[in-house]
């Protein structure tokens, strides 16, 4: 593919590692996300167009070039509740940005998209089991990966191929968060709770961003070219 990737959620632990990733490998990679880069928040040299999805996706997809050789979609919410307090607020914020934001920014760039083009969707562990905890992120991620399979057949005949990537836990500071959140709700330390989220892993240890990173590559390339409509587990066994 000659023609960038569009990798969203850029500036995430997730998002720099696949665009680093793409770039160790050649590939061309235009990053978006609604922070500008910090530090060392994106590879040095990348190209980079700030827009918060979904409110920006127009504005978005205008700029890029006419021909995208993929797309990444990384950006989304996680928000931690008890199983039975379900907030109106709540439901649309991560459902706007884990659901709609994805499939809309699709709707909006599919036509640009090369012959042969990968898609990856960013679902998650929490979208193929229970989550009571993150009840409405999980029934988000749910979503997500059906709607990636409907797009997979539908898209199929252009010989673009369009899969779910779904991470269980990784060392991203969104998992810090999280662990606070949990400590909060539960009562407890943070760092125990991370420390037993660990423990669950029969692998042994967290997942790396680096880790999602080079799964994402897979799905992109030529490798897979006979993968579509199906979700990658990176969770270390944590699903079994």
């Amino acid at each position: 593919m000659s023609a960038p990737i569009l990798v969203t959620g850029a500036c995430g632990g997730i998002g720099s590692a696949v665009i680093t990733q793409l770039l160790q490998q050649g590939l061309g990679v235009v990053a978006t996300d609604r922070n500008a880069p910090e530090n060392q928040a994106i590879p040095p040299d990348t190209e980079f167009l700030r827009a918060d999805l979904p409110e920006d996706i127009d504005k978005l997809v205008s700029t890029l070039p006419v021909s995208v050789g993929g797309l990444v979609h990384v950006a989304g919410v996680i928000r931690t509740h008890r199983a039975t307090d379900i907030e109106i607020d709540d439901f649309d914020a991560i459902f706007r940005a884990n659901v709609y934001a994805p499939l809309k920014l699709f709707s909006a760039l599919h036509d640009r998209l090369e012959e042969g083009a990968g898609v990856v969707f960013v679902g998650s562990l929490a979208g193929l089991r229970a989550s009571p905890s993150n009840l409405l992120y999980g029934a988000s991620k749910a979503a997500l990966h059906n709607a990636a399979k409907s797009l997979a057949k539908e898209f199929a005949p252009r010989g673009i191929r369009i899969n779910v990537v779904a991470p269980g836990l990784i060392d991203t500071g969104l998992t810090d968060v999280t662990n606070r959140e949990l400590a909060s709700l539960r009562g407890g330390d943070a760092t125990q709770i991370g420390v037993e989220r660990i423990r669950s892993i029969p692998v042994g240890r967290i997942g790396s961003p680096a880790d999602v990173a080079k799964a994402v590559a897979f799905l992109l390339s030529a490798g897979s070219g006979f993968v579509t409509g199906t979700e990658l587990l990176v969770t270390g066994g944590g699903h079994l």
